[in-house]
């Protein structure tokens, strides 16, 4: 495509509104938040299924294990941290990460990418809208 066809058609697009910034800051906002979510969904449902203290830094170690990523330390000690506990007071589960870690990530690896399939599918069906001009 020469350039002149590419700025016009780039043209035709930024009135609708299509490639306008705004919609991709929000949608990685919105991604970001959602990832985060799911991984907290995570987190609960192993420290309950094994009876876990779970700490932010227990939190951490085990997204790291289970998925490759981890989570900002404030989200975590929202979701987990108790007021008045010191760094002295350690968890006590540590010696069942790497246990729960192997027996987890088949299935949290499942969910993991059942939660990509959704957000792609919510993309697209926004996309959609956005270019039919009912969102945006």
């Amino acid at each position: 495509m020469d350039l002149y066809r590419y700025e016009a058609s780039t043209s035709v697009l930024n009135k609708t509104g299509i490639l306008d910034p705004h919609h991709a800051a929000q949608w990685s906002a919105l991604s970001r938040k959602r990832k985060n979510g799911f991984a907290l969904v995570v987190l609960y449902v192993i420290a309950c299924e094994y009876d876990l203290d779970m700490t932010a830094t227990m939190g951490n170690r085990l997204l790291q294990g289970l998925f490759g990523f981890s989570m900002s330390t404030r989200a975590l000690l929202a979701a987990f941290g108790e007021h008045g506990r010191t760094a002295s007071e350690k968890s006590a589960d540590w010696e069942k990460i790497d246990v729960i870690i192997h027996k987890m990530k088949p299935w949290s690896h499942k969910a993991l990418l059942r939660n990509r399939a959704k957000v792609r599918q919510n993309k697209e069906t926004a996309w959609e809208l956005v270019k039919q001009g009912r969102l945006g």
